[in-house]
């Protein structure tokens, strides 16, 4: 058996209506009543025109229509749709008049556009796109520009017209209260197809292009056309119908006003009545189904039928809407046969199957509790019953019998003309035969005494298996044994653990294993085998085991495990939730597994089978919405799950069984419409039609979103992103509302996808761009006057920092002038008046000297230096006095120092200015020369570099002297330490750091060395501080 995916082109014929998923809603369940029209836009939006005005439904919500432009329609009281593929959607009302949606916009017509005043009752549409409506007593017309154009009789058409229809030859069909009328196409003239007809309401073009008409004074039939049939009344269905419609499978789906409604699966196969006239829709015909509210339709009177872009079928009742699709599972609700005569069977209506296990050519046998009743199901009916026959267990035996224990006896369930056993260890005793059913025979085995060992049948058997001997192992609450031809053999006595098996198994190899809590025990020709925690088991009690070739699958409690051979390996879903309450596995189908779960029936496919390394795999469940309609019974049932000959998987529920046909799953492939319905801003409504723009401070943003995938709209799955907030796409998982709190101003773009309820994704879906203003506080400008405030604010602060440091240094450089004056004061009251009254004394030394003796020259050249020594004295003493040394003192000075330096080594000097040369503090010109000076000495005696150059810049903001040679270079530790021994860049250092400076040396080895001295301009220039502050405003405006 292949396992193949049917695409969703519509319900399978072959499926009855009782196993379609039905689905109705009523007023309760928030549907409109009276539903006359159903249309179906691209949008997906499934669209009801009632007599209390337009509805849409996205598979979850039934919403009165309000176009997003606010226009109101000039009639609530809704007759007729018609959906285009365009997008647009035509409504026509019951009072005259119609409409047309598009975009969300609404366009109406009437009278003065030429429009029929009567009641709109069909629309269609022509392959050139042209609108035709059937007016009733009005007749017909179509659409001409945007004016309506009345057919007459230079048209070959006159009177009533209740229905119009375009085939898809081209051909505009025409239903009158007593003919038919067409127009092919490229036509000028109607002609008469049928004439004599009772009250044409409707037509339907089959596959094979037969156009069906209903008739609500007569039936539902192909349209006599001239010279078919040769006179001869043709096919039909005698229930008065306004509204037919084909699905894609061919089926033929027919509304009556009263009585429900029909379905032919195969119109071709359909006959002439046998009977007519007023009572002819009693008579049951075998090709035609039908479905009242006796099985759930929500009303008999019954107006439209849509079948929608995945398939599914929909009905527009009087009392609210249906919908059949084709599920995975098909619910069978068993229904016992109350013979007459016979005693009443008790529950009657409520079958909890107990037990199931496969007959032969696809009949399958269950057991009930609730009645105690055994059936046989053929062909979907009860093929045989026997009651008040309680069936603990049954098995199915590899030779195809049927073995049923109940509290009272093992039987044998074998063919009428099938041999039993008569030789071997299988070859049992039997006391009773008896035929049930239809070659079908019930043995009952003569059960040997116990021999000393404790057997209970009363104790309720929990599972059966056979042995390759063909020997049955039944498992009680007193033990687990092995039934011979003269006694019992325990499993114990085997080896193996005491109790009760809750599962056994026998593989292909012939090995047997048993379930116990926790434990497997394995019987081959080599004895029993125990396995527990320390071999992998963790499920807890073994509920199931089933095996395919060399894998053998073990559920339970809390889990499903493997055995790979050496040990058992657990099993668990790729989405982080784990199996729990396993039973019933079915290993034996093609498509890999299938088990009972809490969630629901399990598949794994083969693929994820063949690659279970990590343990993880992908699956898929089947659960209420997918034809279930009861809890599955699990556990309870030995066994709950079997399957047939005609590759069906049956599962014991809790009223009935529920199979599923694995090579007919039914799959939607058709990616669902999304679309986004409202915006809703701190209470506000926004058209989401066109680029909006949201107001300032939004704190409350609502996004409401759908997607139209009516099939099973419950399982649809959204994820969005709103693009300028979210960094990753949001899963919202089945909700349809997406939320956000205070937006920042800017540009947004909302994306939301969504998937079907078979995973098929909607990549696209739908985008919704717009903008959050900016408040008053918010805007650009606004932030930029704000940071400009702080700049200036921190400009302020920056500016009052150092005026306090300036005035720190200054203060400090105040301190350092006032002794500068006294110790020039000092000097020149003490030191530098006593050196003058030496050179007196000295002076008179030399006078008394001859002028012709050596001294005397001597002491005139040592006068002479000490006159010297005495200016230069004078000098340093004016200096210390000064506040300040002149422009070009700084420069000239460093420029005399690289001269006398550079005559005594072979070293290239140059001196550059940059800027004006001013004035500066004598304190801080003083200890700028110093370190100029200290720099040069240090690059002449120690760079051996050929070239040195100084640079000083004079700027409004700084004073800057740079000293680079081109020479060795210094080391890193150099840079930091110092040479040892020495102290010029210690005390470069010192100094700088005395007057506020910053000094910066680069060095690299073999790379020169450079040295840059900073000097703030508010403490080196002799200025007010307010000059360099109007400098720097100027520069900043």
């Amino acid at each position: 058996m292949l396992f193949f995916c049917i695409p969703l082109y519509g319900i399978d014929r072959d499926r009855t209506l009782a196993q379609l998923h039905h689905t109705g809603w009523t007023y309760i369940e928030g549907a409109p009543g009276q539903v006359r029209a159903l249309a179906q836009t691209t949008d997906g939006y499934l669209w009801l025109g009632t007599a209390t005005g337009l509805f849409r439904y996205d598979g979850i919500q039934f919403q009165a229509y309000k176009p997003q432009s606010d226009q109101a329609f000039p009639q609530r009281n809704v007759v007729s749709l018609f959906a285009t593929p365009d997008g647009g959607l035509w409504v026509g009302y019951w009072f005259g008049g119609v409409s047309l949606i598009k975009n969300g916009t609404v366009t109406d017509y009437g009278k003065p556009d030429g429009l029929p005043s009567s009641a709109v009752l069909a629309f269609a549409r022509d392959r050139q796109g042209v609108i035709w409506i059937a007016a009733g007593k009005d007749g017909l017309a179509r659409l001409e520009g945007s004016r309506w154009k009345k057919i007459g009789t230079d048209m070959g058409f006159s009177g009533q017209a209740n229905t119009v229809f375009v085939n898809r030859a081209g051909t505009v069909w025409v239903g009158t209260p007593t003919s038919v009328a067409y127009l092919v196409e490229g036509g000028s003239r109607f002609q008469t197809a049928a004439q004599g007809l009772l009250r044409v309401r409707n037509f339907a073009e089959s596959s094979d292009g037969t156009l069906w008409m209903a008739e609500s004074g007569y039936g539902v039939r192909p349209v006599p056309l001239p010279g078919k049939n040769g006179g001869k009344r043709g096919p039909a269905v005698l229930v008065g119908s306004q509204a037919i419609a084909f699905d894609r499978q061919g089926s033929l789906w027919i509304t009556s006003l009263g009585n429900g409604i029909r379905r032919v699966p195969y119109p071709d196969r359909l006959q002439p009545p046998k009977i007519e006239g007023p009572s002819a829709w009693r008579f049951h015909n075998p090709e035609v189904e039908e479905f009242t509210p006796q099985d759930g339709l929500t009303s008999d009177y019954v107006s439209c039928v849509l079948e929608d872009h995945e398939g599914n079928v929909w009905i527009g009742t009087s009392g609210g809407l249906d919908r059949f699709r084709q599920s995975p599972v098909v619910s069978v609700t068993v229904q016992p046969i109350a013979s007459q005569g016979a005693l009443p069977i008790p529950s009657l209506q409520s079958f909890t199957t107990n037990a199931l296990a496969a007959g032969e050519q696809g009949a399958l046998w269950a057991a009930g509790i609730g009645p105690q009743v055994l059936v046989k199901i053929q062909h979907d009916k009860i093929a045989t019953q026997l009651r008040d026959r309680y069936v603990d267990c049954i098995y199915r035996d590899p030779n195809g019998a049927v073995w049923l224990a109940t509290p009272w006896s093992i039987f044998r369930l074998s063919g009428e003309h099938e041999a039993v056993p008569a030789r071997g260890p299988g070859a049992y005793s039997y006391d009773a035969t008896v035929r049930v059913g239809q070659d079908q025979t019930l043995h009952r085995l003569h059960l040997p005494a116990a021999g000393g060992i404790t057997v209970s049948l009363q104790s309720r058997v929990k599972a059966m298996t056979q042995d390759q001997s063909g020997r049955l192992w039944v498992s009680m609450e007193s033990g687990t044994f092995r039934l011979e031809r003269s006694g019992w053999t325990s499993l114990e006595s085997l080896g193996g653990p005491r109790g009760a098996a809750t599962a056994e198994f026998t593989d292909s190899q012939g090995r047997i294993w048993f379930g116990f809590a926790n434990t497997i025990a394995m019987l081959d020709r080599e004895g029993v085998r125990t396995f527990s925690r320390k071999d992998g088991i963790q499920v807890g009690t073994i509920t199931s085991i089933q095996g395919n070739g060399s894998k053998i699958w073990i559920g339970g409690e809390f889990g499903l495990e493997l055995w790979n051979g050496s040990r058992f390996q657990l099993v668990s879903p790729a989405d982080g939730s784990a199996f729990g309450s396993v039973s019933g596995i079915l290993a034996n189908s093609d498509d890999g597994l299938w088990f009972a779960e809490q969630r629901g029936v399990i598949h794994i496919r083969k693929a994820q089978l063949q690659q279970l390394s990590p343990g993880k795999v992908e699956f898929e469940s089947f659960g209420l919405l997918d034809g279930f309609n009861a809890a599955l019974r699990g556990s309870l049932s030995s066994p709950s799950s079997a399957q047939t000959t005609d590759g069906r998987l049956w599962f014991a529920t809790t009223k009935g069984l529920a199979w599923i046909d694995p090579r007919r799953v039914v799959r939607n492939e058709v990616p669902p419409p999304v679309l986004v319905e409202s915006v809703l801003a701190n209470g506000r409504k926004y058209d989401t039609s066109a680029f909006f723009r949201l107001p300032p401070r939004t704190r409350n943003l609502q996004i409401v979103y759908t997607a139209t995938s009516l099939t099973i709209p419950e399982r649809v799955r959204f994820r969005y992103k709103l693009e300028g907030q979210d960094k990753d796409w949001q899963d919202a998982g089945t909700r349809r509302e997406a939320f956000y709190t205070n937006l920042d101003p800017g540009s947004y773009q909302f994306r939301v996808i969504a998937c079907n309820n078979d995973g098929v994704w909607n990549e696209t879906g739908e985008t919704l761009s717009f903008v959050v203003l900016p408040a008053f506080d918010q805007t650009l400008w606004f932030r930029l006057l704000c940071a400009a405030v702080l700049a200036g604010c921190l400009w302020l602060l920056y500016l009052l920092r150092l005026k306090q440091v300036t005035a720190h240094v200054r203060e400090r450089l105040g301190a350092r002038l006032e002794e500068r004056a006294r110790i020039a004061r000092e000097l020149h009251d003490t030191l530098l008046q006593g050196f003058q009254g030496l050179l007196l004394r000295f002076d008179a030394v030399k006078k008394a000297i001859p002028q012709d003796h050596p001294a005397h020259n001597q002491m005139e050249s040592v006068l002479d230096r000490a006159d010297e020594v005495l200016h230069e004295g004078r000098e340093r003493v004016r200096d210390l006095r000064h506040d300040e040394i002149s422009a070009n003192e700084l420069p000239d000075k460093l420029a005399k120092s690289g001269e006398e330096l550079g005559k005594e080594h072979a070293t290239s000097f140059s001196l550059s200015v940059i800027g004006t040369p001013q004035p500066l503090d004598a304190t801080v010109g003083d200890e700028v020369i110093r370190i100029g000076q200290e720099a040069l000495a240090n690059a002449f005696r120690h760079s051996r570099s050929s070239k040195i150059e100084v640079e000083i810049t004079y700027d409004p903001s700084r004073v800057c002297l740079r000293v680079r040679d081109d020479g060795v270079g210094m080391s890193q530790d150099m840079l930091l330490r110092g040479r040892d021994g020495h102290w010029g860049i210690v005390g470069m250092r010192e100094r700088t750091q005395k007057i506020g400076g910053q000094l910066k040396i680069w060095s690299q080895e073999s790379a020169g060395t450079e040295i840059e001295l900073t000097i703030p301009a508010a403490i080196a220039y002799p200025l007010s501080h307010k000059a360099v502050r109007w400098h720097w405003i100027k520069r900043l405006l």
